[in-house]
């Protein structure tokens, strides 16, 4: 399946899909060779970008700005994009952001390649939370991303969070 076509999963709204496809590449290709990430939110409804974060300067992390807390204050369904240079899934602080800012979904591109989806579940959950799940898949032996497949698995039926390679 081409890159492209991943994105056609994120919802039956073509329009949608291919600007989340369009700032996503345009993300990883002002991040590739690094560990810093972009962030854009997308109004889901009009499917205008509504928040951009182009310049954090701490790796692994999106620092907020006035845009992104713009956007985290509209009450409307919100579809955010951050690239991870790490190539790993969705971090416990990411899903935990999800929930608190009100974003329908989010998505994490990697530099690999790949893509994950995701939302908070209902229930409420702390970064910390998350973490020690991975963390006792990766000490009972489980490579990085077994162990977040592992403890993503636990945690929707703990929490009803959702994690979905694409």
């Amino acid at each position: 399946m081409a890159y492209k076509d991943l994105f056609n999963r994120i919802s039956d709204n073509r329009e949608l899909n291919q600007l989340a496809y369009k700032k996503t590449v345009d993300m990883l290709a002002h991040r590739t060779g690094t560990l810093f990430e972009d962030m854009s939110v997308i109004d889901m409804e009009t499917k205008k970008v509504i928040g951009v974060q182009t310049h954090s300067t701490v790796v692994n992390m999106v620092e907020k700005n006035h845009s992104l807390e713009a956007a985290r204050a509209k009450n409307i369904n919100k579809l955010v994009l951050h690239n991870h240079g790490s190539n790993l899934p969705p971090s416990g602080s990411d899903i935990v952001a999800n929930g608190y800012y009100g974003n329908e979904i989010g998505l994490v591109a990697c530099h690999d390649g790949s893509v994950y989806l995701y939302r908070a579940g209902k229930k409420s959950v702390t970064r910390e939370m998350i973490d020690t799940t991975i963390d006792k898949y990766k000490k009972a032996g489980y490579n990085d991303l077994e162990a977040y497949k592992k403890a993503f698995k636990q945690l929707k039926g703990d929490y009803g969070i959702w994690v979905e390679k694409l």
